[in-house]
């Protein structure tokens, strides 16, 4: 629970902020939730309070921990934001034909008055309009907008019920409850413009921007085959049912029941995604004389299934393809343990059969945060409270267990999720990578009656899955989807290979071979990268990691391998390098680091994975781990001949390197002594000698329109990069006729380049931060897929700023920001706009700079140097 006045969690029914205390019958409404929460759990190094939910269970600290760049803890001063209260048609006030250096076009600097257009005097308390109270890391879920209707195909007219689009399958662990009356509705948009807003100067903090750093100090004047969205599915295992010492049943005579908790969530509240799921089985056309198909669905505000009442859980059926209501009861805790233990006994007694399946459908969180999120209570289905649920039932893996479990939501295709599910069924189907908000197509029952066992099925569900992704992946849509059907059975012979491999890793894993390892893990698979590395949740793909792995140990490496290849039947991703199953590993979140691994404990499937893993991460954390330093008094790059541009590290800082990016800015011609971002890359050797080139060619990057025959510059920051191809997320703003609407949402596009297409595609498009639902829940979908089509216009911006002698570029101070101007340039979506690359301003100087990552995740900035 939270408090009514101020939105703090309560501590034994009590706000330890205001003193607000929680009616005393209000307990009695929901015997299901645990008013006593549990102490809250301090990790190392993090800050003094860590979050609870209403039941208690600890969940990310939101406070920003020093060093960290990431989001500012709060909105620059009034005056500071470059909007006007609306936009001008297109076409007028001086949109020309030709590009015009931003600062031109678009809003002038001034912000409305205070009070007006949603933009407060100042940040309000932590927990009510900004950073939520028990924010996870951003970027749990999401993608397309909503599922057509059974049988059309692409996205349908109409937008979805209370005007939003339903959000992805990721953990969407909610955050404050609303702040009383009138917290709804149009206050929630003022919320989330007022977060977006930040989150765009904060974008150019992580990477970008932090370019134009260090003006001070600067020198004097010196004169493969590209990557498309979709490639064919990967499949890196056998295609056979695993071989058992019994015959196989004859499926004409097998009878299955079928289990499905459905946890409605805003996934079903704002965008209908389980009634949508729900006519796809009824529609199904299975054979009912041989599959029962049992659902409870709850734990959402509102059901669109006419048979189902918001008011209650309800138990249903299906009978000549429709619902039939068998049970109701009172609003049950969908994340309580009993809830999930009591439907399956239900099923279990009433729908006899061979074997048995469940799905859980609902949002899903790793081995961190579980599955499950319960709008009506805000708990979850921690991973080993699955456990406690199900060894309440005869599906406990003593007497008897499911063919297979299967979740219908985000990154649950996980070692630690299979290590800890592998006593109660056979096979786990899941995906490592979050899923659209349409989540399984659920035709796949039709054939499910004539399958010998779960792993039959889950091939099925695959191939519907992915075939149906596929034909939503319209224009700015596209997303990393896939999903695996794995042998848990063999989860033993896995862990054994985890064994020997980390056993060995560790005994070499010093501070000095640390940076050869963190270069390793950077360079695997990382699933659903975000936006900056605090909204990481370090899930790398296990396959991968061990392919890097065989640089130092080969045959332990390989043989990791050789037995993902075994234990995962059946797997399909619509790009290459997944295979499957995740694992957690410290890499990019350092801010979360010591948190996770202190309650690694309850998801840890070895003692020596668990081993290695809190070895690594004390030396992620440890600043003594690395000797080199970096002063950009120091570090003074120099022109070449040619628009490149290079820097001279010594052996301690080369040794240390892992990552290296330069950025291009140039002078504001509109706000003397600022600066303005203009381009970014990844395309820097060094050489034998500890030399750095960046490999500048002159070329900026704007976005064209072509149907008006103008560009805008435009601000960027990478998102991830393979070596092939190289993904940027720009920032932008969707709106239909005032940028200030409360339908106005501040997204990225995503831009894909590769060496034979560096002027690059727009692939997707989706929210920048959180979407406040109406009932005044932080929800974050971040990777739904939008229609922007949806909308009239598209702003694209780009921001300037002076950098002095006394900002503090580690910790965020608003004081040394209070000169941003953010400039917006925006069109119509119908137009025909990408990006483009061409020639810088003439008359205009520009300066290089090189930003460097260090093997613990550390960003250090060279000074400048003139290239123009």
């Amino acid at each position: 629970m939270y408090c009514k006045h101020c939105g703090h969690a309560l501590e034994n029914g009590m706000c330890p902020e205001c003193g607000w205390q929680k009616p005393v019958d209000s307990a009695s409404a929901n015997p299901q939730i645990n008013n006593n929460p549990a102490p809250p759990v301090q990790p190392v190094g993090q800050p003094a309070f860590v979050a609870q939910n209403a039941q208690g269970k600890p969940i990310m600290p939101n406070q920003q921990p020093v060093g960290q760049q990431g989001f500012p803890p709060q909105q620059p001063p009034v005056g500071q934001q470059g909007f006007t209260p609306q936009q001008p048609p297109v076409g007028q006030q001086g949109f020309t034909p030709q590009r015009q250096p931003v600062g031109q076009q678009g809003f002038p600097a001034q912000q409305p008055p205070v009070g007006q257009q949603g933009f407060p005097a100042q940040k309000p308390p932590v927990g009510q309009q900004g950073f939520p109270a028990q924010q996870p890391p951003v970027g749990q879920q999401g993608f397309p907008a909503q599922r057509p209707p059974v049988g059309q195909q692409g996205f349908p007219a109409q937008r979805p019920p209370v005007g939003q689009p339903p959000y992805g399958r990721g953990p969407g662990v909610p955050g404050q409850p609303p702040m009383g009356p009138g917290s709804g509705g149009a206050d929630n948009g003022k919320k989330k413009r007022n977060i977006i807003i930040i989150s765009v100067i904060a974008l150019l903090l992580i990477v970008g921007i932090v370019a134009a750093v260090l003006i001070l100090n600067k020198p004097d004047d010196d004169d493969g085959d590209p990557t498309t969205a979709t490639t064919a599915p990967t499949t890196i295992s056998t295609t056979q049912a695993p071989t058992t010492t019994t015959e196989e049943p004859d499926p004409d005579e097998i009878t299955r029941t079928i289990m499905v908790y459905i946890v409605g969530s805003d996934l079903e509240s704002e965008g209908f995604a389980a009634s949508s799921d729900i006519e796809e089985m009824l529609e199904s056309g299975y054979d009912e004389s041989k599959i029962n198909v049992v659902l409870y669905t709850g734990g959402s505000l509102r059901w669109y299934t006419p048979e189902i009442d918001s008011s209650y859980n309800c138990t249903l059926t299906i009978e000549n393809s429709k619902l039939k209501l068998l049970q109701k009861e009172p609003q049950q805790n969908m994340g309580s343990p009993e809830t999930l233990s009591n439907f399956i006994n239900y099923a279990y007694e009433n729908f006899p059969a061979d074997q048995y399946d469940l799905i859980l459908w609902n949002h899903g969180g790793g081995p961190f945060f579980g599955y499950g999120v319960d709008q009506l209570t805000g708990d979850n289905l921690y991973i080993n409270e699955l456990q406690t649920a199900l060894d309440n039932t005869p599906l406990d893996g003593h007497t008897d267990k499911f063919d297979f479990i299967g979740f219908d939501a985000c990154l649950m295709g996980n070692t630690e999720v299979a290590c800890a599910l592998s006593p109660y069924a056979d096979y786990l189907i899941a995906s490592e990578e979050p899923e659209p908000g349409y989540g399984w197509n659920y035709s796949f029952l039709k054939d499910a009656g004539s399958r010998n066992n779960g792993a039959e099925i889950g091939n099925d569900i695959i191939t519907h899955y992915m075939s149906y992704s596929d034909s939503v992946m319209t224009s700015y849509n596209y997303s990393r989807v896939g999903l695996s059907v794995i042998d848990l059975n063999r989860v033993d012979e896995l862990v054994s290979k985890i064994d020997a491999l980390f056993a060995v890793a560790e005994s070499n894993l010093t501070a000095t071979s640390f940076s050869e390892y963190s270069r390793i893990v950077s360079n695997s698979v990382s699933v659903f990268p975000g936006s900056d590395d605090s909204t990481s949740y370090d899930l790398i793909d296990l396959y991968s990691l061990a392919q890097n792995l065989a640089a130092l140990y080969p045959a332990e490496a390989q043989a990791l391998c050789d037995t993902i290849g075994e234990i995962v039947l059946y797997n399909q991703c619509n790009e290459d390098n997944m295979y499957g199953l995740t694992i957690y590993h410290p890499d990019r979140n350092k801010d979360y680091t010591s948190h996770f691994l202190q309650n690694y404990y309850a998801v840890s499937f070895s003692d020596t994975y668990e081993s290695y893993i809190n070895a690594y991460g004390a030396l992620l954390l440890d600043p003594s781990t690395l000797v080199s330093s970096w002063d950009p008094a120091t570090m003074i790059p120099y022109k070449n001949s040619d628009y490149t541009f290079s820097l001279q590290l010594d052996d301690a800082q080369a040794a240390d390197v892992n990552k290296v990016y330069y950025v291009i800015s140039r002078a504001d011609t509109e706000q003397p002594g600022n600066f303005v971002f203009v381009a970014m890359g990844n395309e820097v050797e060094m050489s034998a000698s500890n030399l750095l080139t960046a490999e500048f060619d002159g070329q900026v990057r704007y976005m064209n329109n072509y149907t008006q025959n103008f560009s805008c510059e435009i601000m960027y920051t990478e998102q991830e990069s393979d070596g092939n191809r190289t993904r940027y997320l720009i920032p932008s703003i969707l709106y239909n006729n005032d940028i200030q609407e409360e339908d106005a949402l501040y997204c990225y596009f995503v831009l894909e380049t590769s060496k034979l297409n560096p002027t690059g595609e727009l692939i997707a498009c989706y929210p920048m931060m959180n979407y406040i639902d109406s009932n005044g829940t932080d929800i974050y979908p971040s990777r739904y897929e939008i229609n922007i089509y949806d909308y009239n216009y598209v702003a694209f911006g780009n921001m300037s700023h002076e950098f002095t002698s006394t900002e503090d570029l580690t910790n965020f101070n608003e004081n040394d920001w209070s000169d941003v101007v953010l400039n917006y340039t925006s069109f119509n979506t119908t137009d025909d706009f990408s990006t483009c690359l061409d020639s810088m301003f003439d008359d205009i100087p520009y300066y290089g700079m090189f930003i460097i990552e260090d093997s613990q995740g550390n960003r250090h900035c060279s000074n400048l140097v003139q290239l123009k």
